[in-house]
């Protein structure tokens, strides 16, 4: 006959003692447990990583680490940073907000004040054109040719279809409207106003700041250096693509 044993079935039985309710236990079965469910075994066995596994991702961020020595996209960031982004922001600043101020008085004396806006807004476009190609340089995407508008002529709607009908007369009243209102225009000049302006200034203290530390420690933070910059670059690629090219906002 199988032995038994009998505890007390409440947890009240340990302050009270004089309770008298026993629960018989069969001590030649064992107790009914819980069996681990399959995510609590599998969240269990993940955490058990081998010593080789760590070994090897180790070496593969010490590699990662140095390897950006020999890519050139972070020593072209560098160069981008110091000697280019900055010299053009700080030029396009003080060209944009100049020309944007003559410009609105010289509305006032059509049609040469008209004259002097398309150039104007052709400046504006070059430099949103030089900024796109330099920018182009830090990363390994581009932008596709077809879709940057270019400086005099602007990209007819494919939906629209020229007719004979349209007086030739106000052509360029139509042009100087067009390319004076253009969405790449003033894109252009938000972007160089609001966002190239601080842009520039953190980017090319952080470089210089990144510089002076890799001149201290070289074997160390050339690296911290490279790989920075180029991230910085890669970030601003992705902002200026943002600003004016939002159709591609799906592009890897």
């Amino acid at each position: 006959m199988a032995n038994r044993l009998s505890y007390p079935d409440d947890k009240k039985t340990l302050e009270a003692l004089g309770n008298n309710h026993y629960l018989e236990i069969d001590i030649d079965q064992p107790p009914p447990y819980e069996v681990a469910s399959s995510s609590r075994t599998q969240s269990s066995s993940e955490l058990r990583i081998p010593q080789d596994e760590i070994k090897t991702q180790k070496n593969d961020c010490a590699a990662s680490f140095w390897s950006s020595l020999t890519n050139p996209y972070g020593w072209i960031c560098v160069i981008y940073f110091l000697f280019v982004s900055f010299p053009i922001g700080v030029a396009a600043i003080c060209w944009i907000l100049p020309t944007f101020a003559v410009a609105i008085v010289s509305m006032l004396f059509p049609p040469v004040g008209y004259f002097f806006c398309i150039g104007v807004a052709w400046s504006w476009r070059a430099l949103a054109r030089i900024e796109i190609f330099f920018v182009q340089l830090c990363v390994r995407e581009k932008i596709p040719k077809h879709v940057i508008p270019p400086v005099t002529k602007l990209l007819r709607d494919p939906h629209e279809l020229p007719t004979a009908t349209q007086p030739r007369k106000l052509s360029w009243i139509k042009y100087f409207t067009g390319i004076c209102f253009d969405r790449f225009t003033w894109i252009a000049f938000v972007y160089f106003v609001f966002v190239k302006s601080l842009i520039c200034v953190i980017t090319f203290a952080l470089t210089v700041a990144l510089v002076c530390m890799a001149g201290l420690l070289m074997l160390f933070c050339m690296p911290i250096l490279l790989i920075a910059c180029r991230k910085m670059g890669e970030w601003e690629f992705k902002l200026m693509r943002a600003i004016f090219f939002p159709q591609l906002k799906g592009m890897s």
